[in-house]
């Protein structure tokens, strides 16, 4: 039986296209065929929207254009028309013949558009049929042949032999080429592809700017393997996708009415996860970052006193212990479940009181568990974990998926990356644009620094970019830097990121601003050494640009990149 596409006829289809869909669906040994239901047909091919009620793609045959009419058909006076179920008569445009000819032809032309005048595709063989399933053949004219109607009588019949032996396919096939399995398969990925478009939101200030991102193939099969595991843990380097796919499981999860919550361990991250899912239903979805979802649950409990006494003192083991204790037992206490736990940099918790904190959330039984993270150079904080089997050992038997494919960076922007920082195991999407050269600046002292920054700041603004495209990020805290005193920029007007309006380029440190992203990313204030750390830093600020990226670096620091640069491109050459 033929794979028919989509699998289940829409119900408010017309009776006699449905009737015809299940008939095609039955015909034996047709394994290999495909039936395309209500085929769209754009306007671009010939001035006029146009539909085609089947296509049935045929390898080593061709492709059969089918025009179903159901209820009676009359012609008079050359103007041909239908009378419905109900006695009531329409009359139609063109003949049934002339429509079905007019939409094959505009299929001819859009394949020939889309692949080529000379490619396989357009050298298909194409020919066309009309069905009529409530009524016998009209009398055939100049316009039509008797075996060009398929019409009541016939549907009882050999459907098979009839499609492949329609007149118009098998002249065509005299001329033309009959498609193999291959070119039946790409000429169906252009004419019904299968594909999902997620929504996500750029960092713009949590003010939502729409931009679409397709999911690549790598990512879907990931989406699907979530839904099928109870733990998971989702690992790769920036830019592949990981926090989109948190965002849209959690998003499917709330959808199911499931209790879900969706965490960070960055207060910035934490916050756009939160506005991302304004949108939605929010009763059964939590989100935000995780001490201040903590934070609140434990001034709630019986600890609260405690817990204000031990944050007012600070310890160096507050953040990193105390917390995540204190709030197991404030969520034991509260007694809240969530069937669906989702944490989005897995990499920045401390695994053992993540661990405290997830057995509580979701009692150990059969709520769903799925971690997100790179380990290779985004350990940025203290108490991070730093090897994904620190991971693997504290919740056994967790089911790992990789994902290896950039979609966020320009093939400059993830290439420099690797030249400067070395290789993260990350692959470029060849989606992606090769974008802008990634351009350096070397200061010798801080008054050179800000001069570069201004030449930077002009030269994005001739360029049409906006304030809300950029952002400038540096290693350490500004009012300890040279950059402190930097008011304006460009003439724009510059503030801390979270105080920064859409009208004000806004500044961040690397810390602050990880797992987010801009179109165009200034690094300022880099004296980077040959630290690990240092390299952690560098690769977290350069992956958060999408298209632009500019780096203002001490002079101390060029000669050390030049050898990296250099080092990076031997190793890369060919032997």
């Amino acid at each position: 039986m033929p794979t028919m596409i989509p699998d289940t006829v829409d119900p408010r289809a017309p009776p006699s296209e449905r009737r015809v869909f299940e008939l095609l669906k039955c015909i034996p040994d047709a394994e290999q065929w495909t039936v395309l239901h209500s085929l769209g047909l754009s306007n671009s091919y010939s001035g006029e929207y146009g539909e085609i009620d089947f296509a049935v793609i045929i390898p080593d045959c061709g492709i059969v254009c089918l025009e179903v009419k159901g209820g009676g058909v009359s012609c008079v006076n050359g103007k041909w028309s239908t009378i419905d179920q109900h006695g009531a008569r329409h009359e139609y445009k063109r003949s049934p013949f002339a429509q079905v000819q007019e939409g094959m032809w505009k299929l001819v032309h859009a394949i020939r558009r889309h692949f080529g005048e000379n490619s396989s595709e357009a050298g298909c063989a194409i020919g066309w049929a009309v069905v009529l399933p409530d009524i016998s053949s009209p009398p055939p004219t100049t316009e039509f042949r008797r075996d060009e109607v398929i019409d009541r009588g016939d549907l009882q019949g050999d459907w098979k032999t009839r499609l492949m032996n329609t007149p118009s396919l098998v002249v065509a096939q005299r001329s033309r080429r009959k498609p193999s399995r291959s070119t039946c398969d790409r000429l169906l990925k252009f004419l019904r592809p299968d594909f999902e478009r997620i929504g996500t939101i750029s960092s713009d200030l949590w003010d939502t700017e729409e931009r679409i991102r397709s999911l690549t193939e790598e990512q879907y099969a990931v989406l699907d393997a979530l839904a099928a595991n109870p733990t998971c843990l989702v690992y790769g380097p920036a830019g592949t996708g990981k926090t989109l796919l948190a965002l849209e499981a959690a998003k499917r999860s709330a959808s199911k009415g499931h209790a879900t919550l969706l965490t960070c361990f960055n207060r910035n991250l934490g916050r756009w996860l939160s506005r991302a899912v304004e949108g939605i239903q929010r009763d059964p979805l939590v989100s935000g970052n995780l001490h201040r979802i903590l934070r609140d649950r434990i001034l709630r409990s019986s600890i609260a006193d405690e817990f204000l006494r031990l944050e007012a003192q600070a310890a160096p083991k507050f953040f990193s212990e105390d917390y995540y204790e204190l709030g197991a037992l404030a969520i034991a206490e509260i007694g809240e479940r969530f069937d669906a736990l989702l944490v989005d940099e897995v990499q920045d918790f401390p695994m053992k009181g993540l661990a405290q904190i997830v057995k509580e959330w979701t009692g150990g039984d059969t709520a769903q568990i799925m971690l997100f993270g790179d380990f290779v150079h985004q350990a940025i904080y203290d108490a991070s974990t730093r090897q994904r089997e620190q991971v693997t050992a504290v919740f056994p038997g967790i089911a790992s998926f990789a994902l290896s494919l950039n979609c966020r960076n320009t093939r400059m922007i993830a290439k420099q990356i690797e030249l400067v920082v070395g290789s993260y195991g990350g692959r470029i999407s060849n989606r992606q644009p090769e974008g802008q050269t990634v351009e350096y600046f070397y200061h010798a002292d801080s008054e050179e620094q800000i001069a570069h920054l201004e030449q930077v700041g002009m030269t994005l603004r001739r360029q049409g970019y906006k304030p809300e495209d950029i952002i400038i990020l540096a290693p350490g805290r500004f009012e300890a830097g040279p950059l402190a005193r930097l008011s304006r920029l460009a003439n724009w007007p510059v503030n801390d990121f979270e105080k920064a309006s859409p009208q004000e380029i806004p500044r961040s440190t690397i810390h602050a601003y990880k797992g987010l992203e801009r179109a165009v990313v200034i690094l300022a204030d880099i004296d980077t050494k040959d630290a690990a750390e240092a390299d952690n830093l560098l690769y977290v600020g350069m992956s958060r640009a999408r298209t632009r990226l500019f780096l203002l670096c001490s002079a101390a620091t060029r000669e050390l990149f030049n050898e990296r640069i250099i080092s990076s491109l031997r190793l890369s050459a060919p032997a």
